[in-house]
């Protein structure tokens, strides 16, 4: 009885992940700016909650389909949110995006396409921003300005090089593959990597003075 009922169960699972997998496939075809995998040899490790289906009821009891999606989820990523897809503009929820002020959109643009493998969604036309889809986020790009209506206090430039207040942070798989690789392609590193807490780091400058770090986790914790 026991062996029919864990038959029965796993049947009901590989059906739900053939559902799951279906679904998901024809969401990401029908929605253009959904990020899709990118091939960089181990050289940024995203979460792939990206990539689940969308619209999980999770109301009333849980039925079998259910949990095995659930497990699914678990086995994909450690991180459990309540959004499991995302797309820019968003129809529904939120999106977020990295806003960069730089002084030329489609040199930073590039740089970032060819550096980092970004996917170039706009160049902007006339005032409005470039837009690019990197890894699991977006970035907006367009140049400074004064204060405007709905920012009366704010002027917007490009960093001073050396007092920055935040950096974007690219979490790796395999450090020395991405320095060398990015390096090969243009990539201006402050320094080689080298082990900090529990990590190993290095920063990379771009080219209107933004830091971006690069860390690869360590099996060494803090304390």
């Amino acid at each position: 009885m026991i062996l029919r009922v864990a038959v029965l169960v796993e049947i009901r699972c590989r059906l739900a992940y053939s559902q799951i997998f279906r679904k998901l496939d024809g969401r990401r075809s029908a929605i253009s700016w959904l990020p899709k995998p990118i091939p960089w040899s181990n050289c940024l490790a995203f979460p792939r909650q990206f990539y689940s289906a969308a619209g999980t009821n999770t109301k009333g009891p849980e039925s079998a389909d259910a949990h095995c999606f659930s497990e699914l989820e678990s086995s994909m990523s450690s991180v459990q949110i309540g959004q499991k897809s995302y797309e820019m503009p968003p129809r529904e929820g939120i999106s977020i995006a990295h806003f960069l002020t730089v002084a030329d959109i489609e040199r930073s643009a590039r740089y970032y396409e060819k550096v980092f493998g970004a996917r170039i969604l706009s160049l902007g036309d006339g005032n409005a921003p470039g837009y690019l889809q990197l890894a699991n986020i977006w970035m907006i790009l367009n140049v400074g300005g004064g204060p405007t209506p709905d920012k009366p206090t704010v002027t917007l430039s490009v960093p001073d090089p050396n007092h920055i207040n935040s950096f974007m942070n690219f979490r790796v798989a395999d450090i020395k593959a991405c320095y060398e690789l990015w390096k090969s392609r243009g990539a201006e590193f402050i320094t080689e990597p080298i082990p900090k807490y529990g990590e190993t780091r290095c920063y990379i400058r771009d080219p209107d003075g933004y830091v971006i770090e690069v860390g690869q986790s360590t099996d060494l914790t803090y304390g």
